[in-house]
């Protein structure tokens, strides 16, 4: 009598049929669940490059901040600004006193720390948006 119910029970089982759209829908969600994982695994990695590039951009900024105390660039800027007759009678010594004294590695790390900096923030900004987007679909497809 029972088996009779199990028989007939699967044989209902087998008789129905999915609907046509739920195909479509399951493959959309993986795909979405996809995209959500990469786009989470892409949010992690420019954050931790994120916050790489700005202790790289604040060491950079602390050492040219030093390099230009100790060039003293400031002194021959406040003389420029204090006896700007003079500075512009002698303005090609004041101008390559200026570039001789400037310290150009410092800067240029300054400025290479910089586009680190922005280049991760930008990719995190834009991957953080995908993963709460994808996230929002994610909850409304459920």
């Amino acid at each position: 009598m029972e088996r009779e119910r199990e028989n007939e029970s699967f044989e209902e089982a087998k008789s129905v049929v999915p609907p046509a759209y739920l195909f479509g829908r399951i493959m959309s969600r993986i795909g979405i669940e996809k995209k959500l994982t990469a786009s989470r695994k892409k949010t992690a990695y420019f954050s931790f490059a994120l916050a790489v590039s700005i202790a790289a951009f604040m060491g950079a900024l602390f050492a040219l901040k030093g390099a230009l105390i100790e060039s003293e660039v400031s002194k021959l800027i406040s003389v420029i600004v204090s006896d700007p007759g003079t500075a512009a009678a002698d303005w090609q010594d004041f101008v390559f006193f200026l570039l001789e004294s400037l310290p150009v590695a410092y800067i240029a790390m300054f400025l290479g720390s910089l586009f680190a900096l922005l280049e991760s923030l930008k990719y995190m900004a834009k991957y953080a948006g995908d993963t709460f987007s994808f996230s929002k679909l994610t909850r409304h497809n459920s």
